[in-house]
């Protein structure tokens, strides 16, 4: 039994072995190639584990997984954290040909429950320390809504359905059945920026190249000591080149539960990390903690430090060689599954400006004009969407808030990057204006002149929300700031995706990596900023059409083309 879907064009495939891309060897070699290594793989608080002991409790939970009745061409729904279980269970599956999705320990009832209906997992393995799993009462809601699911089992439960012991009893006769490289390995999931992330099939030969590649461009080794300190499930940390990628090249990966520079720093002095991964968000926390008195004798050992998950400034990229005291790689399209680097001899001001190439001299990648037809390699142009059909040849400019220019983007870093209240809700609102200003000044009033479309994810909306209704701020002072600082440029269209709070926040933080500060503001703020959000809507109905965005994606795509179509076509 396999699991269907769509396969490589026999074509490609062909011409991927032939280059060596494709080696058919299932993803379990990565570790049974270094079965008999007591070098250490893991380290996990004071747990020191070698690749053989890792190779044994690997066979030790496979084989129980088996004795559950479990087979080759099922799935499994896996949610743990940064722990030495996550890898442990990953390989387990991999050598009983069963497919995991592994869901964020960020992720919630919604995002579950959605994994759940579409791969009908033969096994739930979560963790005891999830709010979820705490009590019984969502496993067993969970268990009744998903009848595929026949075994449980649990990090830190002291029962029937302990992880531990399953990892502890030793295998009997147990021979490996991982299902062929040609097969799907596991789902990954997408970056999630549109909703519940979506799964995408992995096989054995796609991901396997993936991760080899990425060692070659990164430079990993059996010398190599990596500290993931990002979501141990998310793609980043999983395979640019990540945990995989240094497990692949014989070397050691260090388990931080959070990215903060109180707790990453001394493990990375103590552990003489030389390489890590991080969000751009990070970087500025571990910057201003250098800056505050922390300083970088400390990350002495580290010679890469790997940037990717969201949009890197110039300003922070240029800062990191000389406060943290390392080399700098951008890393871009983990979840997309097209990986860009940049390399460790580019030029200094390619790696700063850019976030790499392609990884792979067979990556295709189009860039069309503005007409939608393919451009000349070398050309500038831009990459087509969905609402691109809907505005036909028009030239469309797409940005965001808080940041869309150079300067607004070194407000952004101060604002969003924090996870303390610095300021009030007076001065925040300064700086947001401050941000626009120079966004409208900078990239919204040329497109604007040029006769361009300008599409912009939040603004001056958002000030009214989240510093007016969410912040207390008067209206009648936004209003005023807004006339000098927007004046005439106010929208022609402004789309309010509306949907519960409790459903929005599941969402935001199901995407694991990015922005978290005013996600993290609790649920009386966020239904502060959805009221205002549905006051801006009622008291602007010539501008404002509100998005039911319950349900899936298509179906509320629908409803957006619908609303562009109607008022501004």
């Amino acid at each position: 039994m396999t699991i269907p879907f769509t396969r490589w064009p026999e074509e490609f495939a062909r011409r991927y072995r032939e280059k060596g891309y494709w080696q058919d060897l299932p993803l379990n070699h990565i570790l049974t190639d270094r079965a008999d290594s007591d070098a250490v793989a893991i380290i996990d608080g004071e747990r020191h584990i070698t690749y053989r002991a890792f190779n044994q409790a690997v066979n030790n939970l496979a084989s129980a997984l088996e004795a559950q009745g479990l087979h080759r061409g099922e799935t499994a729904l896996v949610q743990l954290g940064n722990v030495a279980e996550f890898y442990i269970t990953f390989f387990a599956l991999l050598q009983i040909g069963v497919a995991p999705v592994n869901a964020l320990f960020s992720h919630q009832r919604s995002e579950l429950n959605a994994y759940a209906e579409q791969i009908k997992p033969a096994v739930l393995i979560a963790d005891r320390d999830h709010a979820l799993f705490v009590g019984d009462d969502f496993l067993n809601t969970f268990v009744d809504a998903h009848r595929s699911v026949r075994a449980v089992l649990l990090r830190s439960d002291k029962g029937e359905h302990a992880l531990e012991a399953a990892i502890a009893r030793p295998a009997d006769n147990f021979i490996p059945n991982p299902t062929p490289a040609d097969e799907v390995a596991f789902f990954q999931l997408s970056g999630g920026s549109t909703g519940t992330p979506k799964l995408i099939p992995r096989t054995h030969n796609d991901y396997d190249y993936s991760i080899r590649r990425s060692n070659e461009i990164c430079g990993i080794t059996a010398e190599t000591r990596y500290l993931n300190a990002l979501p141990a499930a998310h793609n980043y940390a999983m395979s640019s080149p990540g945990s995989l990628g240094v497990f692949t090249a014989g070397g050691c990966v260090v388990l931080a539960n959070d990215p903060s520079a109180t707790l990453c720093f001394p493990l990375i002095e103590r552990h003489q990390i030389n390489v890590t991964s991080l969000v751009p968000p990070a970087v500025s926390l571990w910057l201003q903690a250098i800056a505050d008195g922390a300083g970088n004798a400390q990350l002495r050992s580290l010679k890469l430090l790997q940037v990717g998950g969201a949009r890197l400034s110039v300003t922070l990229a240029a800062r990191i060689p000389a406060e943290i005291g390392c080399q700098l790689q951008q890393v871009f399209g983990m979840a997309e599954g097209l990986v860009n680097y940049t390399a460790l001899d580019d030029a200094p001001e390619r790696i700063i400006n850019t976030q790499g190439r392609p990884m792979c001299p067979d990556d295709e990648v189009w860039v069309a004009d503005e007409h939608g037809n393919p451009l000349p390699r070398g050309e500038v142009g831009r990459l087509m969407t969905r609402l691109q059909s809907v505005l036909g040849e028009r030239t469309v400019v797409r940005t965001r808030e808080p940041g869309g220019s150079k300067g607004a983007e070194v407000i952004r870093n101060l604002v969003v990057a924090t996870d303390a209240e610095p300021w009030s809700a007076m001065t925040e609102t300064l700086l947001m204006y401050a941000s626009r200003s120079d966004h409208l000044e900078q990239t919204i009033r040329p497109a604007l002149a040029a006769g361009d479309w300008v599409i912009c994810d939040r603004f001056a909306d958002s000030s009214r929300a989240y510093q007016g209704a969410g912040g207390g701020v008067a209206q009648s002072f936004i209003e005023q700031i807004d006339a000098g600082v927007v004046g005439n440029d106010q929208p022609d269209l402004t789309l309010v995706f509306d949907l519960p709070v409790e459903v929005g926040l599941e969402r935001a933080f199901g995407r694991g990596l990015f922005e978290s500060r005013f996600e993290s503001k609790g649920l009386a703020f966020h239904q502060k900023l959805r009221e205002g959000f549905l006051g801006v809507a009622r008291r602007h109905p010539e501008r404002c059409v509100v998005i039911d965005a319950t349900g899936e994606l298509e179906v509320v795509s629908e409803r957006l083309r619908s609303a562009v179509a109607e008022r501004l076509l």
